[in-house]
């Protein structure tokens, strides 16, 4: 008996895709954008699936085959520590994945991506800073030549090389403070830029300090110091950033309400 064979094509089997969802978690109970999420046959083993974590933290993936007990590894941030670990996924299933902080970074209230343990501070008017963590926020320091408030003959503020403190605290919230006395003429005087004696001095109720915050990966807090015209007469904020004219009881803000007179901005 003869037998013809011929060439069918391929079977037209259904083919199996396996679909799974995953949501990475990472400061204050955030999801962590921008990470990346790959399912593996095993650790070490072939790749299967990858993708990359929205503004939510979540990685939808998929990939010909079934599920089972599979390697997920999470990878795309030194802010957290490494993961990796045998998972049974389950085809349509559902994953919360929570990642720790590594060393050396910080979680901050209302961001999903820690802050980096350094912070670099720069004042319009005042220059810049080195800021590092220290307890539970960050701290520096900066020299400042203050050129001193001189009408006709008399001084009214003395220059002189001050120190100046910088602190970003817990909650992301930023200042500059400084040492601060009666300035070197008798009468009303603005309240100057010291070395010794006095007592910290920061923004005054006559300045407004307003401050926005963009979360890592990108980190950056802006802020604009602006006169709102509370007071007419000179005080320490307008000593320290030379915004004051006139002598004596007309000692007064060189700048008209709603002038912005320095900006300051902390990135890593």
């Amino acid at each position: 008996m003869a037998y013809t064979f011929q060439d069918i094509g391929a079977c037209n089997c259904p083919s199996t895709t396996c679909s799974y969802t995953f949501t990475v978690i990472g400061c204050n109970s955030l999801g962590a954008p921008g990470l990346t999420v790959s399912v593996y046959t095993a650790s070490g083993g072939t790749l299967l699936a990858s993708g990359t974590t929205d503004g939510s933290g979540v990685a939808a993936l998929s990939w010909s085959g079934s599920g089972g007990s599979l390697w997920v590894a999470i990878t795309g941030s030194a802010r957290f520590n490494s993961y990796g670990q045998t998972s049974t996924l389950v085809c349509g299933g559902l994953q919360t994945i929570t990642l720790t902080v590594a060393t050396g970074y910080f979680c901050v209230a209302g961001c999903a991506l820690p802050w980096a343990g350094t912070l670099h501070g720069t004042d319009s008017v005042l220059g810049t800073a080195t800021l590092t963590r220290s307890g539970l926020s960050w701290t520096g320091t900066s020299s400042y030549a203050f050129p001193g408030y001189v009408q006709g003959a008399t001084t009214w503020c003395f220059s002189r090389t001050i120190t100046l403190s910088w602190l970003v605290d817990a909650a992301g919230a930023a200042s500059v403070s400084w040492t601060c006395a009666t300035g070197g003429a008798s009468g009303p005087n603005p309240i100057c830029p010291a070395t010794t004696g006095g007592g910290p001095c920061t923004e005054t109720a006559s300045t407004t300090v307003t401050q926005s915050i963009t979360c890592p990966p990108s980190l950056l807090i802006s802020q604009s110091l602006t006169y709102n015209g509370t007071t007419t007469q000179a005080d320490h904020s307008a000593a320290l950033y030379g915004q004051m004219v006139g002598s004596g009881a007309a000692l007064i803000w060189s700048i008209g309400s709603g002038t912005t007179f320095a900006t300051r901005t902390f990135t890593e």
